[in-house]
């Protein structure tokens, strides 16, 4: 009768876990081990109590064990998953950014060069409307032209005396 009523309240008792199971069955297992004392018809029964009693406490260990675990594997998957999504929002706005930045620089090309048309076209139409803007404009280039001519025959006439300059020393030096 004791086996059967703690094998009657087994399953309530796994639901506030295997440490209760095993303390019943523990405190079964010696109520009927003083009984089989009495009489032997009760040992089968405190032999029953005593195994109902290591196995309350495997099961309920191997319930604990086995929801720290699944815990374990539930958090680590979920940390995983947040992970991922990180990476991949980094992603999209790295490649957002980058997008933006490349059309920025499309628009600065087009619009330099939209300008330089600009800029030319009204240069153009100056000149046709104006020879002397032409002529003011070649003028110009002229005098560049000779001043930078008078620079050349500067630096020339430098060097000049340098290569001068150190083959009198060599000169006096010998």
């Amino acid at each position: 009768m004791p086996l059967l009523t703690s094998l009657a309240f087994a399953p309530i008792l796994l639901k506030t876990g295997g440490a209760t199971l095993a303390t019943t069955g523990s405190s079964l297992g010696a109520a009927t081990t003083a009984a089989a004392a009495a009489g032997g018809a009760t040992a089968a029964a405190a032999g029953g109590g005593a195994a109902a009693a290591a196995g309350g406490k495997v099961l309920g260990l191997a319930m604990i064990t086995k929801g720290v675990s699944s815990a374990a594997k539930s958090s680590a998957f979920t940390k995983h998953q947040q992970q991922h999504q990180q990476q991949q929002q980094q992603q999209q706005q790295k490649q957002q950014q980058q997008q933006q930045e490349q059309q920025q620089e499309v628009f600065l090309v087009l619009l330099l060069q939209l300008v330089m048309q600009q800029h030319q076209a009204s240069v153009l139409q100056q000149q046709q409307q104006h020879p002397l803007l032409q002529q003011h404009h070649s003028l110009w280039q002229h005098l560049l032209q000779e001043q930078q001519q008078q620079q050349q025959q500067q630096q020339q006439q430098q060097q000049q005396q340098q290569q001068q300059q150190q083959q009198q020393l060599v000169k006096e030096e010998v």
